[in-house]
């Protein structure tokens, strides 16, 4: 139950926690979507409970900012023109960003 019942948990609690906040509080949509990329990045790290546990505090760090490289880019809070024309002739769109910010929360541990 532990390797696929904490996901699912994890999906169901933050959709419905991210659902209430949307509607019961006035929130930027900036905040929202901080918090969607949270939520994102925790299903990562419990889609990796299973696996062994790194106590390297380097690599920690270096996703950690990439993880937030990535969400300041995705907000468009950061801007690098060569790097935008390359993303969008390759058609990176939400759903990578997404999946990045899945797949740093899995390697995070």
């Amino acid at each position: 139950m532990k390797r696929y019942g904490i996901p699912l948990i994890v999906i169901f609690a933050g959709s419905f926690v991210l659902s209430l906040l949307d509607r019961y509080l006035p929130l930027d949509s900036t905040v929202i979507y901080f918090l969607k990329a949270m939520l994102l990045f925790i299903y990562g790290v419990y889609l990796s409970t299973s696996s062994r546990k790194s106590s390297g505090w380097v690599k920690k760090f270096v996703v950690a900012g990439l993880f937030v490289l990535v969400l300041l880019f995705d907000l468009g809070l950061i801007r690098v023109a060569l790097l935008s024309r390359i993303l969008s002739f390759v058609g990176v769109n939400s759903i990578i960003y997404a999946m990045l910010y899945i797949y740093f929360g899995y390697i995070f541990f």
